[in-house]
């Protein structure tokens, strides 16, 4: 679980590095492409695995009373998203760089936080109202459950719901994930036990990077059923991965990172616009995007913001957990 998590979560600051690269013109040309591809085939592995592996750790969370539920699992995670949406909000507002566009006064602070939310922080939103979906949907059968979530996922493909948000589209798309793990948390534990064969996991990786990567060339992503199916095969070859390595050094690496996982989400996106700020007054283009960056910045800034990233917000994350309230409820809650 946690080897997977951690995969999951630097694929996430991956994702960052690699957009606000394109955004901001860091290196144009055939290395740009490359990152662009690679990133948007990742973004069918990603979410789809964070969400699944979320549901399958609200297994237990979901069966208790809402008396306990709402001041826990699900009211820590809206305190943690208004705390880490604002603080994002000012930071990032104060960047001398064309970054999100955020504004800075309370009405953006309002429309980006709470009704059209754009802000890296929505995985904690998403969390609450899917915890809360979760315990509410008890009663409904698990066939039929996964049927309608994976219908309205489909029908999401095609076409964004609010077009000024990607966050409620996209939660709309990956609850079927969450619900998936939630109900059939048992099944991989069965799957994934004893450790995969080698042939099983070179299967399942070769087949969920094909899928990927063919359905981002082929734009097939937005068609209907084929997001889901794919997010499905990538899941499973994520699990399967996880399962085999987990004992490896890179597995206990990876699982590391998964047991900080919070600490580095919420400022990772802060940490990158720092280090894009400090780039451009190194390239001598403070406040501008980076048109003209040597090309070589094309292959390898990416790579090198990614890095910075995971350094810097990695011991970040760590210290934060002495903090009251930074990477937790201010309020008691119920004993885990």
């Amino acid at each position: 679980m946690d080897t997977a998590r951690g995969a999951a979560i630097l694929l996430v600051v991956l994702h960052h590095a690699v957009d606000h690269t394109v955004d901001l013109h860091l290196g144009r040309g055939l290395g740009a492409e490359v990152w662009t591809v690679v990133n948007e085939s990742l973004r069918l592995v990603r979410l789809p695995l964070f969400f699944f592996l979320s549901g399958m750790l609200a297994e237990r969370a979901v069966r208790r009373p809402w008396r306990e539920l709402l001041p826990g699992r699900i009211g820590t995670n809206l305190w943690l998203y208004l705390l880490w949406s604002t603080i994002a909000f000012v930071v990032l507002a104060l960047v001398p760089l064309p970054m999100i566009g955020f504004g800075e006064d309370v009405q953006a602070w309002a429309r980006t936080t709470l009704w059209l939310p754009v802000t890296s922080i929505w995985y904690l939103l998403a969390l609450a109202v899917f915890v809360a979906l979760g315990r509410a949907l008890r009663p409904v059968p698990t066939v039929w459950l996964l049927i309608v979530s994976g219908a309205l996922s489909s029908a999401m493909a095609s076409g964004p719901l609010v077009p000024w948000s990607f966050v409620w589209n996209d939660m709309i798309m990956l609850f079927v994930f969450f619900a998936a793990g939630l109900r059939l948390a048992d099944l991989p534990r069965r799957f994934l036990d004893p450790r995969p064969r080698g042939a099983t996991t070179a299967l399942w990786v070769m087949a969920g990077a094909a899928a990927a990567v063919v359905t981002t060339l082929t734009g097939a992503a937005a068609l209907p059923v084929v997001r889901l199916v794919v997010g499905a095969v990538t899941v499973v070859g994520g699990l399967v991965l996880a399962a085999r390595i987990a004992e490896s050094a890179v597995g206990r690496a990876l699982a590391a990172a998964g047991r900080d996982t919070l600490g580095v989400y919420v400022t990772h996106q802060m940490v990158l616009a720092g280090l894009l700020t400090g780039l451009a007054w190194a390239l001598g283009s403070p406040g501008q995007a980076l048109d003209d960056a040597p090309e070589v910045w094309s292959w390898i800034g990416p790579a090198v913001l990614f890095v910075g990233a995971v350094a810097v917000s990695t011991p970040l994350g760590r210290a934060l957990r002495g903090v009251p309230g930074a990477l937790g409820a201010p309020w008691p809650t119920a004993r885990r």
